[in-house]
């Protein structure tokens, strides 16, 4: 199994909601799209959080978690650019 099983779950909750998110929500939302109970998710949410956290991709005010102002959409395709 992955490291960062759900990285691509956290990422797309980010881009559907557009908006700072608190790490209930964003379990909730990963639970949701694997068909798993918050309480199988949780820890490894938690971890992917920190790492991308500590790695400068997501920032963190308080208990509320936001994609850093450096990983930005591309406005000539889908995909994102980190800056």
């Amino acid at each position: 199994m992955s490291r960062y099983a759900y990285s691509d779950l956290i990422l797309e909750a980010f881009i559907e909601f557009q908006r700072s998110m608190t790490m209930d929500e964003i379990v909730e939302y990963v639970a949701e799209m694997s068909d798993s109970s918050a309480c199988e998710v949780r820890l490894q949410v938690d971890n992917t959080l920190t790492a991308a956290w500590l790695h400068g991709f997501v920032e963190r005010d308080n208990d509320l978690y936001s994609l850093a102002q450096k990983v930005k959409r591309l406005p000539s395709d889908s995909n994102l650019a980190y800056r």
